[in-house]
């Protein structure tokens, strides 16, 4: 929206106009005292090189070299360097709410690539884009799950990081899937004998995060076939930093993959909206993945 100052003719009309002869005149119910008559003591304005240095030094004040125990996902990540520059790329650059098809091409080439990678980095036949983030992919991978089996209940590792159950637990009030949840080991790993015990005739999936919210790696293959030998679906969730020294979903056994990614921040006129990729193999076997 343009700006268009008003001039001393325009300002004295207006006041004229209320019946004042200044601007502090709007301003006499507030009691002297209370009114502030000089310029606010504040640091003088810094030039961009000047901010750049005040948080470096900042930066230097946090603790170095220590290995991170915050668990849940937060962990160091190597990010390449060269992300920077392909995110500028016309292709990506361009990747804004698509209201018009010639300014969609951004938009479509960046899904393309995320569902490219989420199919080689899962091992699965099919990735669908877009889900809102991993809470909602893994929520729509239990709903999935009773539409693809003809069941109409869920059974939910404990393990799973609480906000993604708190999420699914929303979805599945409302769509009347009732939940169960399975405890963890000494280990922090799922128990699997409570599993084995928990998954019945009505189980359409077993949802599991692997590493999961304590880091700790998970036994998919076995998981898998005890969700199997019920006819219920193996659905488990992990970040796509973790698929490359991991066998892929198919090689374990699970029938989707509920993967979350943090992509590099984009530049100006780029869409910073998350996206998800459901992963599906043939007929039953499905994947979601969030990246934002």
């Amino acid at each position: 929206m343009r700006y268009l100052p008003k001039s001393p003719a325009d300002r004295a009309a207006m006041l004229k106009a209320i019946g004042i002869h200044s601007v502090g005149d709007l301003f006499s119910p507030i009691p002297a005292e209370y009114r502030l008559t000089r310029d606010l003591a504040v640091p003088r304005q810094m030039a961009e090189s000047e901010i750049v240095d005040w948080f470096k030094q900042r930066a230097k004040e946090n603790g170095e070299g220590y290995t991170s125990f915050l668990g849940a996902g937060a962990y160091f990540h190597y990010r390449p360097v060269v992300i920077d520059a392909l995110v500028q790329r016309g292709e990506f650059l361009t990747s804004y709410t698509p209201y018009q098809a010639e300014f969609a091409q951004g938009t479509l080439q960046a899904i393309f690539e995320f569902q490219t990678m989420i199919s080689e980095l899962t091992g699965m036949d099919l990735a669908n884009a877009s889900m809102y983030d991993g809470s909602t992919g893994a929520a729509e991978a239990v709903m999935m799950a009773c539409r693809i089996t003809g069941r109409h209940s869920a059974v939910i590792a404990r393990n799973l990081h609480p906000e993604y159950r708190e999420v699914i637990n929303t979805y599945a009030t409302h769509q009347a899937i009732p939940l169960k949840t399975v405890s963890f080991t000494d280990w922090g790993s799922i128990d699997l004998k409570e599993l084995e015990k928990a998954v019945g005739d009505d189980t359409a999936c077993v949802l599991i995060q692997s590493p999961n919210f304590f880091g700790t790696i998970e036994d998919v293959e076995a998981i898998a076939e005890i969700a199997h030998k019920r006819g219920a679906l193996s659905n488990r969730r992990a970040p796509p930093t973790s698929l490359p020294w991991k066998r892929s979903r198919s090689e374990c056994r699970s029938d989707s993959a509920v993967p979350t990614a943090a992509c590099s921040p984009r530049k100006k006129n780029s869409s910073a909206k998350c996206r998800d990729a459901l992963r599906v193999r043939p007929w039953t076997r499905t994947a979601n993945a969030a990246s934002c």
